[in-house]
């Protein structure tokens, strides 16, 4: 009786809830419960392998991380204004060109 599926069961404690044989009947010949492979559960598990919670403000990784990040943002940024000038002075040049021209 153990090895029914569970869907046998669902039957069974649908057809005699009524009378509660099905959720007793669970109760005694249901399937016994084995402990997980590596002998304990995920909640013990995390109980036993607690990370200190570090704020990232207090977090060096993180810190480097960010000033890292920042300077990459601000070669971009300098980058991007230089070309800007750039094609600034092109279009100058290309309407005072026109200028003269007329």
């Amino acid at each position: 009786m153990r090895g029914l599926p569970k869907v046998v069961w669902v039957i069974i404690i649908l057809l005699f809830g009524e009378v509660l044989v099905g959720p007793i009947a669970w109760l005694v010949a249901g399937r016994a419960r084995r402990g997980p492979a590596g002998g304990s559960t995920p909640s013990e598990w995390h109980r036993n392998h607690r990370a200190e919670f570090v704020a990232p403000d207090d977090n060096p990784e993180f810190l480097q991380s960010l000033k890292a990040e920042s300077k990459k943002d601000e070669a971009l940024l300098k980058d991007w204004e230089a070309d800007l000038r750039r094609r600034e002075e092109e279009l100058r040049r290309r309407e005072s060109g026109e200028d003269s021209k007329d």
